[in-house]
């Protein structure tokens, strides 16, 4: 029991650290919130899906467990100004799949994607949402 206890109170301080540099911390969304309150985006209001990803550069490409169609990416500041995640249609993160992008903010992709990863973009994309292919 001592163990248990000894755990679980490791991993609830995990959860209190501050983000690391050049990390991201990247919310999963499933649908679409029907009435999100005033202000806010409707595709970052709705139910979450599995866990809270942190994510940085060097963690390779993440592919959630259920299609998510929008996602919050938090920035941790301007530290990572170069870096950002990019949402890809296929789950290879195969970067002729890449359908958008976001440093902070609300990420809004109507037919949902597969896959996503941080990357060191210098200089950093044009302010467009869609990635250059």
């Amino acid at each position: 029991m001592q163990r248990f206890l000894f755990s679980l109170m490791f991993y609830i301080s995990l959860l209190h650290q501050p983000l690391p540099a050049f990390a991201f911390e990247v919310v999963l969304y499933e649908h679409v919130a029907s009435a999100p309150s005033p202000g806010e985006d409707a595709m970052c209001t709705g139910g979450t899906i599995g866990a809270h990803y942190i994510i940085g550069p060097d963690q390779g490409c993440q592919v959630p467990s259920a299609t998510p169609y929008g996602a919050l990416v938090k920035s941790t500041g301007a530290v990572d100004d170069n870096f950002y995640t990019v949402f890809f249609s296929g789950s290879d993160c195969n970067p002729d799949d890449a359908i958008t992008h976001d440093d902070d903010g609300c990420v809004d992709v109507t037919d949902g994607f597969k896959s996503f990863q941080v990357w060191d973009m210098d200089p950093p994309p044009p302010p467009s949402r869609k990635l250059i292919k």
